[in-house]
């Protein structure tokens, strides 16, 4: 239930909710059993996900997540940051996946500063925290089982650490 109330939408295209019947490519920074925990929540809502574990994030997992994701309604690419900056490697992961055309749902799952350092994607969720309860939160409102509660308790500057991108209490509503 905190979980629930924590997560925070910090930005949304109309990507989310996904509808009952999508398909969708679950993968990142994340142990086998928290992918396993997204795809059974998913799958709770009708949403036909496939997890895929990537042993390191590295250039050819980035091109396999890529591929796996061509063809899906949308992939939830789980990143995990521990300082501002989101480490290059899976700011490139993110990157091939949107580049297969699939669109990119991103859901940070320690600080939410990621949002400002990984481009362009459909809709980008924090989660502040890497426990199965986060990644099940993180499920339920992609399928629009609870409603982003959650509001930022920090403001997100630019990519260069300027500025203010999103400020304290910022919170996206769903507009799918």
């Amino acid at each position: 239930e905190i979980a629930d109330e924590a997560v925070t939408l910090i930005t949304d295209d109309g990507a989310l909710p996904l509808p009952a019947g999508s398909t969708l490519l679950v993968t990142g920074v994340a142990a086998q059993e928290l992918l396993d925990a997204a795809v059974e929540e998913l799958a709770e809502h009708g949403i036909e996900a496939t997890a895929q574990l990537l042993e390191e994030v590295d250039e050819s997992a980035a091109a396999a997540a890529a591929d796996a994701a061509a063809g899906m309604d949308a992939a939830l690419v789980l990143t995990s940051s521990i300082e501002f900056a989101t480490p290059p490697e899976q700011v490139d992961l993110v990157a091939q996946v949107a580049a297969s055309g699939t669109p990119v749902v991103s859901a940070s799952l320690r600080n939410p500063y990621d949002v400002v350092h990984l481009g362009p994607v459909a809709a980008s969720i924090a989660a502040y925290g890497n426990a199965e309860c986060d990644v099940r939160a993180v499920a339920r409102l992609i399928a629009g089982e609870i409603a982003p509660y959650g509001t930022l308790p920090v403001a997100i500057p630019g990519a260069d650490g300027s500025g203010e991108a999103y400020p304290i209490g910022h919170r996206a509503e769903l507009s799918g």
